[in-house]
């Protein structure tokens, strides 16, 4: 068990960057997921209290969109915490490795990165999922509100190629 400080530190400093950075993956999900179940609440809320009509009817189709869009980010922050578990996971047992040498070591750390960065993957694909949901919820806000009747839908710019909220 003979090893010098500087060889766990060459074993663990590039992996800790990999670890840092899906710590910063998993705090945008974890955003995103905060955001959207703030606004489920803020939703519900107003449903409950003082909606009548047509804006009863925005809210329950957005209510219902808000929470499929909480449910997608709920998954998507429980496998990117898994995924970061499993990076820090290999993190430590590189570390360890250049102190004891366990052959088994490698086989369990080189499993976890590569489970690690696959649930990276799940995890992106979720939240790309979930973006794509709140489109409809920027339409249906103002559908109950007369005066926006008509007034914008969603085009594609050929200058910008991307979609903006442009006038009829």
């Amino acid at each position: 068990m003979d090893f010098q400080l500087k060889d766990v530190m060459e074993a663990v400093g590039p992996s800790a960057a990999l670890a840092f950075a899906a710590w910063l993956f998993l705090q945008l999900l974890q955003q995103r997921y905060s955001a959207s179940y703030a606004r489920y609440r803020e939703l519900v809320e107003s449903f409950r209290s003082d909606s009548e009509g047509k804006r009863r009817q925005v809210l329950q189709e957005e209510i219902e969109i808000y929470r499929k869009r909480v449910v997608y980010m709920l998954y998507s922050t429980n496998i990117g915490i898994g995924a970061a578990i499993l990076l820090l996971l290999a993190l430590v047992i590189s570390g360890l490795d250049a102190m004891v040498q366990v052959e088994w070591f490698k086989y369990v750390g080189g499993a976890a990165i590569v489970m690690g960065l696959f649930l990276v993957i799940p995890a992106a694909i979720l939240m790309i999922i979930e973006n794509q949901m709140i489109r409809r919820p920027i339409e249906l806000e103002l559908a109950d509100l007369e005066e926006f009747q008509g007034s914008s839908k969603p085009v594609l710019s050929a200058q910008q190629g991307r979609k903006t909220l442009a006038p009829q």
